[in-house]
This record gives C-alpha cells, sequence and structure tokens, in this order.
C-alpha cells in the first residue's frame, strides 16, 4: 500500500506495474493510490472514501463487472475505470453502459490516465455542487465536458 496524501484512488489489479505506471502518470500529492490485487483484498475498501476506482478488465477473482456490482450499493456511487490491454471501441461503450466512467488502455499512457483522472475528479466535483450552482457556473461557459473519442485500437 503507498502513503495516502492527494485525492484516494482505490486501484484493483494483481500487477504491480500497473500501480507503477499510475504513480509515474502525475504528481506527487495530486492523487494517493491504495492498491489491492484482487476483489477480495479491495472489498472492505470498495463501499469506502474512494471516490475514484481503477481496475483492470479480468481480476483474479472476477471482473470489472464484478466490481461495478459492488460499488451500485454504495452511498456514494464511485467512478469506475476499466484498464485494459483489449481496449476497443466495443469495450469502452461497455464499460459506459453499464455504469462505468471511462476505460484506460495498456501499457497506460501518461497523458491519457492524466486526462481520465482529472475529468473523474473534476466530475465528482460538480456532481457534490448544489444544482444552482453547476447551471450558473454551466450558464457562464465554464462547464467542463468529459466527452471524448474512443479509444484507439
Amino acid at each position: 500500500m503507498k502513503a495516502m496524501h492527494g485525492e484516494p484512488i482505490l486501484l484493483i489489479s494483481a500487477n504491480e506495474e500497473d500501480c507503477d505506471s499510475l504513480l509515474s502518470s502525475f504528481e506527487s500529492g495530486r492523487w494517493a493510490i491504495r492498491h489491492c490485487r484482487s476483489i477480495g483484498e479491495a472489498r472492505g475498501c470498495l463501499l469506502g472514501s474512494y471516490p475514484i476506482v481503477v481496475c483492470d478488465q479480468s481480476l483474479v477473482d472476477g471482473d470489472w463487472k464484478s466490481v461495478l456490482s459492488i460499488l451500485r450499493v454504495a452511498a456514494a456511487v464511485p467512478h469506475l475505470i476499466v484498464m485494459s490491454r483489449l481496449a476497443d471501441e466495443a469495450l469502452w461503450a461497455e464499460v459506459l453502459n453499464c455504469g462505468g466512467y471511462d476505460l484506460l488502455a495498456k501499457p497506460l499512457a501518461k497523458s491519457e490516465v492524466l486526462w481520465v483522472l482529472q475529468s473523474a475528479s473534476i466530475s465528482l466535483a460538480q456532481l457534490q455542487e448544489p444544482c444552482s450552482s453547476r447551471l450558473d457556473s454551466q450558464s457562464e461557459g465554464s462547464g467542463v465536458s468529459s466527452l471524448r473519442a474512443p479509444p484507439k485500437v
């Protein structure tokens, strides 16, 4: 487990390199990663205080859909970001249609990781604002859209 400073992110991946790749993608202090190697290990954290959850498409004891089904019972459902070596438009659409937030292609590209994590963070902040504040900021043209093209194959 890494030291917790910054916005908390739960990473579920059996691959230690995924944790290292995420950590090397952003400046120290912006996000704090808690790395679990399986759903079983992460189970206690999934309903906790992790607003962003990043997981592998396939895990030793389930898959990203298993993670999503656990997250759905949380009081504040986190944004789920799925990582996959087989990232394509079909998987991206499936992740979004099932309620996930986004898809990251592996190997992880620093710019893509930053974009997705920043977009998720901004989206969560907007969800916590009162509705009238969001409408005011959007009418001023400062609304941020996280829409982007599907991952390139």
